[in-house]
């Protein structure tokens, strides 16, 4: 069976934070234009930090990214940025060219989440 996810890590000074992460949506090409890397073999098991604690702390944020679907409507993929990078990853996915899941992207903007108090 083939393996689904991959484990990566984000950087906060000298401290970094593993998670859990789609092989599909994060290639070592985007991986780098987000901000992450992928956590050698050596490293693991490191205790595994949810996604949404990573975005919840502010260490990173979510570029929604939308796709070519051929004659249906475009879809959207949600990617996991790192704060810092999260404009040099929006400009990586705006400057054309780019795929994602093997259909080409149109625009990624920040994902507008709604918090409830």
């Amino acid at each position: 069976m083939a393996k689904k996810s991959q484990i990566m890590y984000a950087e906060s000074g000298t401290e970094k934070f593993y998670f859990k992460a789609s092989i599909a949506d994060y290639t070592t090409e985007v991986a780098a234009a987000c901000g992450f890397t992928l956590a050698p073999a050596s490293l693991l098991p490191r205790p595994l930090v949810d996604q949404s604690e990573l975005v919840r702390c502010g260490l990173c944020t979510r570029l929604q990214v939308r796709l070519a679907n051929g004659e249906n409507p475009p879809t959207t993929a949600s990617l996991l940025v790192a704060v810092t990078d999260a404009s040099a990853a929006m400009a990586y996915f705006n400057a054309g060219g780019k795929t994602l899941h093997s259909k080409t992207v149109l625009s990624a903007n920040f994902k507008r989440d709604k918090f409830y108090v």
